[in-house]
């Protein structure tokens, strides 16, 4: 698997490559406006800072290259709307930089370390590395959100991860990570699961209490709720996980 850091700051681009290095992994750090060299049917996996227009031209790689592409956005301004919106058409997951660096980093390496392993036992080469089946240990393993017809074209323009070249143990992580989400959701009240689809679509506590007929005060105590609930540092990563238990 080939790893690409897009980001238009090269300093930046510059230390996640660094930090990628130090657990053997090489990133090759790419302006936005530098051409890719994957190929088709190529596993690659591209680590993408998220200003609009650079997200746009990043999901376009994906329709471009293929399901055997992954990618993940990192930004140090997370806008919720666009958490959503990136992992519903195809992301693998949204990470606030640089606070949220080591799980960002942690992703890159157990994707490829998974990859890696999948590709050497279809080959005969050895055998399968041993890790968790649900992906890394901080929680930050792949999305198990999964759309398309099977023939790598859906009507929602989503990235068709049913459609994944990626050896059989990353599709193993998809699967059990949809588990998993659904599981923590699944200690939710309806009406946390009416305030975490409505913070979903963009709406503020106060937007929300109205819609609702409650106060902001309550809203916002279901949404502390909510992240207690389902073990999450951050809206962000409660976003992530209904967006891989497919409840939003």
């Amino acid at each position: 698997m080939r790893v690409f850091v897009v980001d238009r700051d090269h300093r930046r681009r510059a230390d996640l490559a660094f930090r990628l290095s130090g657990r053997g992994i090489y990133a090759a750090p790419h302006d936005p406006s530098d051409p890719f060299t994957a190929h088709r049917g190529e596993l690659a996996l591209l680590a993408c800072h998220d200003p609009v227009e650079d997200r746009e031209e990043a999901l376009a790689f994906l329709q471009r290259f293929g399901p055997s592409s992954l990618l993940i956005f990192y930004s140090d301004e997370v806008v919720l709307s666009h958490v959503v919106a990136a992992m519903q058409r195809g992301a693998l997951s949204y990470f606030q930089w640089p606070s949220d660096a080591d799980g960002l980093v942690e992703l890159i390496a157990w994707t490829v370390t998974t990859a890696a392993a999948g590709s050497a036992a279809s080959t005969g080469a050895g055998s399968l590395a041993t890790f968790p089946a649900d992906g890394p240990s901080n929680g930050s393993a792949p999305n198990g959100h999964q759309n398309g017809s099977g023939n790598g074209t859906d009507s929602g323009g989503a990235h068709p991860k049913t459609m994944f070249l990626t050896p059989d143990p990353v599709r193993l992580g998809l699967v059990t990570r949809k588990a998993d989400a659904q599981a923590r959701l699944g200690t939710l009240s309806r009406r946390e699961m009416e305030v975490l689809r409505l913070v979903a679509t963009g709406h503020s506590s106060s937007q929300i209490g109205e819609m609702l007929n409650i106060s902001r005060r309550t809203v916002e105590s279901h949404r502390s709720s909510i992240l207690n609930k389902t073990q999450s540092q951050s809206t962000a990563q409660v976003l992530r996980w209904a967006i891989e238990g497919e409840v939003i």
